[in-house]
């Protein structure tokens, strides 16, 4: 295969902290009942499907349902550890 070339411009990535964020609202969340895949979500593993389909670069966001659920100070909170946590996972790299 040649050498990775494309990049992911919409890249989800789940960091525990926001795994943990949504376990906590439990019913509260706001599609209850959904389950995306974030419990099968690793690093590694977002990794390994960037380089099975080329991809040599991904600008990441959280997944669904986002980080707001109805409390500002809250949201801002979650929003700033999800950004240090992927700041992290880049400077790792």
């Amino acid at each position: 295969m040649a050498s990775p070339h494309r990049i992911d411009v919409h890249h989800h990535f789940v960091p525990q902290i926001y795994k943990d964020a949504l376990s906590a609202l439990g019913s509260a969340c706001p599609a209850p009942g959904y389950q995306p895949p974030i419990a099968n979500w690793t690093e590694q593993r977002s990794l390994d499907q960037m380089d099975e389909a080329g991809i040599a670069a991904a600008m990441i966001s959280v997944t669904t349902p986002g980080i707001y659920f109805g409390d500002d100070a809250a949201a801002q909170k979650l929003a700033r550890q999800c950004n240090d946590a992927g700041a992290k996972m880049v400077q790792d790299r």
